[in-house]
């Protein structure tokens, strides 16, 4: 796995970099870590074709902040796995707007840096055991799920789960079917594709080919003759009626 850390306090790139090479050494697998002081420098080697599977950022960078250099690697990479740090809460909503796969405090770095490299591992695994551009697995400890990525209609967070709502497949079935996964949204998020799907709220979010309709602050969705409101927050309303409407274009 290749790994970027990006922070301009030497301290904190050492201890990012400590606990990923603790993580991969109880796993006792490679991993290419390269440590830049700032965002500029990340984006030079980004520019002559170098790519990550892993980004963590320090949010608060003079030069260039983390959020800045998020979104402009997602011009590179809009597949990228970007791990947000810092040490203000704050952030966590615009971490939304990225996309970020998750957000740690660095004063939790101890401990929530290998729970996010598990997570990134696993979701590794479930890609090369089989998970197509199409279709997407569910893990829960000892079982599988495989569902299409085309049926599903939102995915809400409830609790310690994420809940997909699926599209009935047709077989004498009534209602949005469900699939129950313990993840975060962002790390759901970062393996779908960014052209159908998006946040309507920092608990939700939609499929827009079944956006039915968008009014105010919620949008409709219809499938299988069954409809359901996600209401859409203050904050992400503008976005979310620009990425409809360009959607919509192209339909």
């Amino acid at each position: 796995m290749k790994i970027a850390i990006v922070d301009d306090e030497d301290r904190c790139l050492d201890e990012i970099e400590r606990r990923v090479k603790e993580f991969f050494s109880a796993k006792n697998a490679p991993v290419e870590m390269s440590g830049y002081t700032s965002g500029k420098a990340l984006l030079a080697v980004l520019a002559e074709e170098k790519r990550y599977d892993v980004y963590f950022l320090d949010v608060e960078m003079t030069e260039l902040d983390g959020l800045e250099l998020a979104r402009r690697i997602r011009g590179f990479q809009k597949d990228a796995r970007i791990v947000l740090v810092t040490s203000f809460p704050r952030y966590m909503m615009d971490g939304y707007r990225v996309h970020a796969y998750y957000f740690i405090l660095k004063s939790d770095c101890q401990t929530e840096i290998p729970e996010v490299l598990e997570m990134i591992w696993s979701d590794a695994q479930a890609e090369e055991e089989g998970q197509t551009e199409d279709s997407y697995i569910i893990q829960n400890y000892n079982s599988a799920q495989c569902i299409q990525i085309s049926k599903i209609v939102w995915i809400t967070k409830e609790k310690k789960y994420i809940v997909f709502h699926c599209a009935p497949d047709g077989q004498g079935q009534t209602g949005f079917l469900e699939f129950r996964e313990r993840k975060t949204l962002e790390q759901i998020y970062s393996r779908l594709p960014s052209e159908c799907f998006i946040y309507v709220n920092k608990g939700c979010i939609v499929n827009m080919s079944y956006v039915y309709s968008q009014k105010r602050q919620e949008v409709v969705l219809r499938a299988g003759g069954q409809e359901y409101v996600c209401e859409i927050s203050q904050r992400m309303g503008s976005q979310v009626k620009n990425a409809l409407a360009e959607y919509w274009k192209k339909q």
